[in-house]
């Protein structure tokens, strides 16, 4: 069975953060503390890294985070094999003997995404430039007179980015997915190695909607390396949920699942699930706890 670490993207919950990394143990986890959130928090058995981004929703930084998370559990832990990405509001379904047997089962890293040509609206998304990420210092725009400041500038300065044309480069081609994929070491070597040495699809992406949703999977499937990913799936119904590789993720994203949703998890075989928080879910994980563990 090969080692397995997880990647986890975390802003706040520590409470929920606890739970979830004592699920994942013994294996490794490497958790990126948003920087907008202030000092990490520790726990015991899991490695914050310490080059952290202030990530905001929709923004490069989010690749940005993913990206120090893979080069970090590259570099701690040689004998790592596999990478899966976690957002710290998911939570596993199953134990981690389980969740550690499945995915080394998998023949194929799970990136499962649309190719976005197929999808007026994936074609459009794509090729808007916007800026979704941070202007004003830190030390500004974290009251809310600078919130509001920010939000106004970085309106105004997508109105002129939208007059801009966007070039891709010739050798990309431009897929849509989620975000929570699951890649053996060789696909994130190979999207770590692009996003070193292409500044070109780096930049591309950093001025996209949503880029944690489009880089990994357009780097990948643009590659020799397609062939070792889930392939695209037919573009038939819009929603990212339907791209969802080891979660169950309800359809409007936004969902936080509580207690009455039980049957639905376990039925849904998938070994991991969000949205959930400490204040809505906990009754309901300390039932998918026994249930996982067969008590």
């Amino acid at each position: 069975m090969n080692q397995i670490a997880f990647l986890v993207l975390a802003h706040g919950d520590e409470a929920h953060l606890r739970r979830l990394t004592q699920r994942l143990k013994p294996n490794p986890i490497f958790v990126h503390w948003d920087l907008k959130s202030g000092s990490p928090p520790s726990i015991d058995g899991v490695e914050f890294i310490t080059k952290r981004k202030a990530v905001y929703w929709a923004g490069f930084s989010m690749v940005e985070a993913t990206i120090e998370l893979i080069r970090a559990a590259l570099l701690k832990y040689s004998n790592v094999e596999t990478l899966a990405l976690l957002s710290g509001s998911c939570y596993p379904a199953k134990n981690i003997n389980a969740i550690n047997e499945s995915i080394s089962k998998m023949e194929l890293s799970s990136i499962n995404c649309f190719r976005a040509s197929e999808s007026p609206h994936l074609k459009n998304l794509l090729a808007k430039r916007v800026w979704r990420d941070g202007i004003l210092p830190r030390q500004i725009s974290g009251n809310s007179l600078g919130r509001f400041s920010e939000k106004a500038i970085r309106k105004i300065l997508n109105a002129a980015l939208g007059l801009i044309s966007k070039r891709k480069p010739e050798d990309l081609v431009l897929y849509h997915g989620s975000q929570w994929w699951v890649l053996r070491k060789e696909i994130a070597e190979y999207a770590l190695r692009i996003f070193e040495t292409r500044p070109d699809i780096v930049n591309f992406f950093r001025f996209t909607f949503a880029p944690d949703e489009s880089f990994f999977h357009s780097v990948v499937h643009s590659s020799h390396l397609s062939e070792k990913c889930s392939p695209p799936i037919k573009n038939v119904e819009r929603g990212v949920f339907l791209t969802a590789n080891i979660h169950l993720i309800d359809r409007s994203l936004s969902r936080t699942f509580k207690e009455d949703d039980l049957e639905e998890i376990i039925q849904s075989r998938k070994l991991f699930f969000r949205k959930v928080d400490t204040k809505s879910s906990s009754s309901l994980l300390d039932k998918i706890d026994q249930a996982a563990d067969g008590n």
